[in-house]
């Protein structure tokens, strides 16, 4: 496949996610995916990255993502975008704060036979906390 083709792969990824349609995950990834996510092992497989997805729905249940921009080259692709949401639900073991969320992240994805095969994600874990209210913002003194 095409970088571009690539990067309507992940477009259709988001959309489907941003809709709650998980079938998408059994169509575009490979069925021995390995995903690198903040939270928790890496998971292997589409039941293991379907129950992440499920898992983040039901915590954030307004969870969207939104695509700022990617590049592409060979068979990768990494795209920077933001995740939005109101918590609702417990959270890697954090009671629901009813709070927003608003996170940059960073995704890589690996492509082989039209599949995504390998998925390595990093987001400002330390930022959503402290939207979250979990932690406290420190702020810088002011200047001297």
């Amino acid at each position: 496949m095409s970088v571009d083709q690539n990067k309507d792969v992940v477009r259709r990824v988001v959309d489907a996610l941003n809709r709650h349609d998980y079938a998408v995950i059994d169509e575009l990834f490979a069925p021995d995916v390995l995903a690198h996510h903040p939270y928790g092992p890496p998971m292997h497989g589409l039941a293991s990255l379907k129950e992440y997805m499920v898992m983040i729905r039901t915590s954030f249940p307004d969870f969207r993502i939104t695509i700022l921009e990617m590049i592409a080259e060979g068979d990768q692709v990494a795209s920077k975008y933001t995740a939005t949401g109101t918590q609702q639900g417990e959270f890697g073991g954090m009671p629901a704060t009813g709070k927003s969320i608003n996170v940059v992240a960073v995704n890589v994805l690996r492509f082989a036979d039209g599949r995504i095969v390998d998925d390595w994600e990093i987001w400002d874990q330390f930022g959503m906390m402290q939207q979250l209210g979990l932690i406290p913002v420190v702020s810088s003194p002011p200047p001297q």
